[in-house]
């Protein structure tokens, strides 16, 4: 999961060590924080679609800072953008691509999420997801 940050930049040169040690797909992921609302809001004046446009820039800025964090590997890394807030929009997506393994900045540290997955006996490896 990547915002950009000192933190989530850190983050994703561990994602990327982590997929290295095992030879494993990398994804990185940037959540967009859509408004689903039927309505502008009426004290800015700020409407639905100008809001979900200016986010989705932002995120894409994201992807192309995490683009030139990671330069050119072998495999290229999968990059994605998901509908919805941090935690859960990444959860989402994690489980469409059943990755092994996701890593999350978090200040100061790193926090992981593993989850156990039955290991395939042929074909490529799993993924490493960010």
């Amino acid at each position: 999961m990547f915002d950009a940050s000192a933190a989530a930049e850190r983050t994703l040169l561990e994602a990327a060590s982590i997929a290295d040690e095992h030879g494993a797909q990398l994804t990185v992921i940037t959540p967009v924080p859509h408004d689903r609302r039927m309505v502008c809001c009426a004290v800015c004046r700020v409407g639905r679609s100008y809001w979900n446009a200016a986010m989705d820039e932002v995120a894409e800025a994201d992807l192309a800072r995490a683009r030139a964090l990671l330069a050119a590997r072998e495999p290229e890394p999968r990059y994605r953008t998901v509908s919805g807030s941090g935690a859960s929009a990444v959860r989402r997506e994690a489980d469409r691509l059943a990755c092994d393994v996701v890593v999350t900045p978090e200040p100061g540290r790193f926090r992981r999420a593993v989850r156990r997955l039955p290991i395939p006996r042929s074909g490529p490896p799993r993924s490493a997801e960010m």
